[in-house]
C-alpha cells in the first residue's frame, strides 16, 4: 500500500501524512499541495477518507520498519495491481490517468 496512516489528536492532515511518510519509509518530504480527498470501504478495519498530498523528497533513503514489509519506487506504468487496498486503488488510478494525460500532451 502506500504510505498511509492515522491523524493523531490535534495534528493537521497535512503533518501526519508528512509523518507517516517518514515513519513507514525513513524519507522526509516535503508537501508541494493537497491533491485529494477518496472516501474507501474495502479495508477491514473499517470505512474511512485518505486525504492525499503531492510531495517531494527531500532526503532520506528507503528504510523498512515494523510498519512495513517492502518499500520500493515505481515508475505509474509500473505499479502492481496488489498495491490497492484500502482505497489506494482509487489514488493510483487517478493519478495514473493523470500521468497519461501528461504524457499524451507531451
Amino acid at each position: 500500500m502506500l504510505p498511509a496512516g492515522y491523524v493523531e489528536a490535534d495534528e493537521d492532515p497535512k503533518h501526519a501524512a508528512l509523518r507517516e511518510v517518514r515513519e513507514e519509509t525513513g524519507l522526509i518530504v516535503e508537501s508541494s499541495e493537497f491533491s485529494q480527498v477518496y472516501y474507501f470501504s474495502d479495508d477491514p478495519r473499517g470505512n474511512g477518507v485518505a486525504f492525499v498530498y503531492k510531495a517531494n523528497r527531500i532526503s532520506g533513503e528507503i528504510q523498512l520498519n515494523d510498519e512495513s514489509s517492502a518499500a520500493q519506487f515505481f515508475l505509474w506504468q509500473e505499479i502492481p495491481l496488489y498495491l490497492t487496498k484500502g482505497g489506494h486503488d482509487q489514488i493510483i488510478s487517478e493519478w495514473q490517468s493523470q500521468a497519461r494525460q501528461k504524457d499524451a500532451l507531451t
